[in-house]
């Protein structure tokens, strides 16, 4: 018998199912041994970290985060932060402060434009490992028990992704008052305050 570098191999050891049986045997209780000795308390917290560490294996994302407005972004910002493998949903970029123009109480900026600052928002989320996709979340439903159960987030385009956690961060809307003109004279004499 040769092997594909040219040298020779040893034809297999033939073993009786009785000896592999035995061998079994003795490895399985030097293993129950060891557990005898274990602490319950840090039992029971290893199996639980174990079986959450092995969901997380399988798993696609630590935390879905559905919006992309202000709420949204800092959540991923701050998730990224603590290397959690994070995926936004932005179903409309920026939200409601994306087309506020000039924002002048934003803290450490002394005036920015309401589209830039979100794009600033975004860019720092992305530079700290947020991943950010367009789609609109048609359902979210749990999947397994906890410890180690999750989420799994469907997308109108049919895209299901699977998570231990949800932020719901979906922000709200200006409530017009449907005048004449109301539309066209946004931002020329109507205006919006997000106080």
């Amino acid at each position: 018998i040769s092997n594909p570098s040219g040298g020779a191999c040893a034809p297999p050891r033939e073993i009786s199912v009785e000896a592999a049986g035995n061998a079994v045997t003795a490895a399985t209780k030097a293993g129950w041994e060891t557990l005898r000795r274990i602490p319950p308390s840090l039992l029971s917290l290893s199996f639980v970290f174990l079986s959450m560490r092995w969901y997380n294996l399988f798993m696609k994302y630590d935390l879905i985060i559905v919006g992309s407005g202000a709420a949204g972004l800092s959540a991923a910002l701050y998730a990224g932060r603590y290397k959690m493998k994070t995926l936004v949903i932005e179903g409309e970029f920026g939200g409601e402060t994306s087309t506020a123009g000039e924002v002048a109480n934003y803290p450490g900026v002394k005036a920015i434009d309401g589209y830039d600052l979100m794009k600033v928002m975004k860019e720092q989320a992305q530079a700290v490992g947020a991943e950010i996709k367009d789609g609109r979340v048609v359902k979210i439903e749990r999947s397994g028990s906890p410890p180690a159960g999750g989420w799994n987030v469907t997308t109108e385009n049919g895209e299901a992704h699977e998570t231990s956690a949800v932020i719901l961060a979906t922000g709200s809307r200006r409530r017009h008052l449907n005048l004449p003109n109301e539309k066209e004279l946004t931002g020329r004499g109507v205006h919006y305050c997000w106080t």
